[in-house]
């Protein structure tokens, strides 16, 4: 994709050729450039010359010279997953948006054990098995989404009780939750707090 490399900054071109595979470096590529493009085009500012700053916890957001979010200044989040990319733009709150490609070797249960609340795996469970595995990951990309709308990645919970609290839409800092509606194949979700 020439062209989109030199939209990016000195550190995102960085963080691009840290990805081992082709794929993942052309997923990180296009997602920095449509989304400095999108930005560009919202502000109407050169999308080369935004300056992209990353939150305590990796989350990306708009800086102004001092790295703080400048007033009036839109709030996005970037996923990516197979063949897609997902940005998610909101003018005044935090948004948080997962995608996840269906793989069928994913062995998900042990994955929903650890990281999803009970009441969950029990609702994914009760899916006809055929449907179980995309259950799970529209349950994944809702945590995720509100986990990287609060600016908070799996990384950073430190207990597990935590991780249910984005399912939790209208309780703490959550406000809305929606599944997004994608190819076949493909789950989403967009989370704003």
């Amino acid at each position: 994709m020439p062209g989109l490399a030199e939209l990016l900054a000195p550190e995102e071109r960085a963080r691009l050729v840290q990805w081992r595979r082709a794929e993942d470096r052309e997923r990180f590529l296009l997602g920095r450039a449509v989304l400095r493009l999108c930005l560009g085009e919202l502000l109407d500012r050169a999308p080369a010359g935004l300056v992209l700053d990353l939150g305590p916890r990796g989350k990306p957001f708009l800086a102004d010279g001092d790295g703080l979010h400048p007033r009036g200044v839109p709030r996005f989040n970037v996923a990516h997953s197979g063949e897609l990319v997902l940005l998610g733009f909101h003018g005044a709150r935090e948004v948080g948006v997962d995608v996840e490609c269906h793989r069928p070797e994913l062995g998900w249960r042990p994955i929903a054990l650890r990281c999803l609340p009970p009441h969950e795996v029990r609702r994914i469970e009760a899916q006809p098995p055929e449907l179980q595995a995309m259950a799970f990951l529209q349950a994944w990309c809702a945590l995720e989404a509100g986990l990287k709308a609060r600016g908070v990645g799996l990384g950073g919970l430190e207990r597990l009780e935590e991780a249910s609290k984005p399912l939790q839409v209208g309780s703490g800092s959550l406000r809305r939750l929606w599944q997004v509606a994608l190819p076949t194949g493909y789950a989403g979700a967009a989370a704003l707090v």
